[in-house]
């Protein structure tokens, strides 16, 4: 409770209802659950990717073939409740939200409070010309981000973690990219990151990397 009312963004959470305090929590355990080698990782990722699908990349941890037992739980996980979603909510709804996320709207991208890199680029550009997709910024920002996803599987092919704060590393890395790559980002969205934080103020000892 102390640290709640002490950090700001933590309190807003509380008091607005947001759900990134529920996506910290998921974040930790799954990857405490891996480093534990619970298969209830997987389990814990798919709940979490279901409060906000972006934080499947986080499936990134687990692209090793000696790790793909995580990867095949997370991804059953999500399929049983998509299907049940589907049957609850109908499809209509899922097609409403498949199309907001492709037509992201002009206002948001221009929006000051909206800290993203695509918010960033489309201020100093001073202009949109459409939503989605139809405005050449919104391909730069989704071409970065592609590059962005495409250097971070790569290191972590290339660098797979080999014990516990090393697991944690790769996740906040993981974090980092998510927010690098998401078309919105608000300041109360960056509690997740306090996971990163937390672990670079724990870890006295880090490689350059």
């Amino acid at each position: 409770s102390v640290i709640v009312v002490a950090f700001q963004p933590l309190y807003e959470q509380m008091a607005n209802g947001q759900a990134n305090l529920l996506l910290l929590v998921g974040v930790v355990l799954a990857v405490r659950l891996w480093a534990m080698g619970s298969m209830w990782s997987g389990v814990v990722l798919g709940l979490t990717a279901m409060v906000k699908p972006q934080f499947a990349l986080l499936g990134l941890l687990w692209i090793h073939p000696t790790e793909w037992r995580h990867l095949g739980t997370a991804a059953a996980t999500i399929c049983v409740l998509e299907l049940g979603a589907l049957a609850v909510v109908g499809l209509d709804d899922w097609l409403i939200h498949l199309r907001y996320t492709r037509d992201f709207p002009c206002a948001y991208s221009l929006w000051i409070l909206n800290i993203s890199l695509r918010g960033l680029l489309f201020r100093l550009k001073g202009s949109c010309l459409a939503d989605g997709f139809g405005d050449p910024m919104a391909i730069v920002t989704a071409a970065i981000g592609v590059a962005a996803i495409g250097i971070l599987a790569w290191y972590l092919w290339t660098h797979p973690p080999t014990n516990i704060s090393g697991r944690f590393r790769a996740a906040s890395l993981i974090l980092c990219t998510i927010y690098l790559v998401s078309p919105y980002t608000y300041d109360h969205h960056l509690t997740v990151l306090l996971m990163t934080f937390a672990g670079l103020a724990l870890v006295t000892e880090r490689p350059p990397e």
